[in-house]
């Protein structure tokens, strides 16, 4: 029997947490305010039913915050599904795709890139979580919604040669951290 919870606890947690998981989809992720809203239903829709199971040993708003952190980038994920779907693009155009869509049109191709997309995907993830506030979340609305350098520049309130510099600046540190695992196309394998 599934244990049962008490509606005082959830309500003290939505009302203790809420406003950190709204601003996490906000100001970390880069989700407009509307998404941010739905993403943070999602995610204490998640807690809710996780809550009679949660054991203590995380703690209470890291365990939240994992969830949000899940639900974000499953949206990430989603988006750049929705848009491939969308698209069909030839092999010249593969240059203009993003590279979580150029990832993922190659991992569909078999289970070892599937499994090396995945590695590529969270190494990205991880390393875009390491970058500074405002890099980060111009990373994200650019790569991650798609945005425009001027709706990012009006979004976040600076100017569009600092959206640029910022940019730049990302791509520069992303390539030092992580440019190895995606040198990766292939051929190596194939050759041997």
């Amino acid at each position: 029997m599934r244990p049962q919870l008490n509606p005082r606890l959830f309500h003290w947690i939505f009302d203790r947490y809420s406003k950190l998981v709204y601003w996490y989809f906000t100001d970390k992720m880069g989700f407009t305010g509307d998404e941010a809203q739905d993403l943070t239903q999602e995610t204490f829709l998640k807690v809710h039913s996780g809550l009679p199971n949660f054991e203590g040993r995380a703690n209470l708003k890291n365990w939240i915050l994992s969830i949000a952190k899940n639900i974000g980038l499953n949206a990430i994920r989603s988006r750049g599904s929705e848009k491939r779907n969308k698209l069909e693009v030839s092999i010249e155009e593969d240059g203009n795709r993003s590279l979580t869509e150029r990832i993922a049109c190659r991992a569909a191709e078999d289970p070892m890139r599937r499994l090396l997309a995945r590695e590529k995907l969270e190494a990205l993830s991880k390393a875009i979580d390491e970058l500074p506030p405002q890099m980060r979340k111009c990373m994200l609305l650019r790569f991650g919604q798609d945005l425009r350098y001027k709706e990012i520049a009006n979004v976040l309130k600076i100017s569009v040669e600092t959206v640029k510099a910022q940019l730049h600046q990302a791509r520069k540190k992303l390539d030092r951290s992580i440019g190895s695992y995606f040198s990766y196309d292939g051929r190596a394998n194939d050759e041997r």
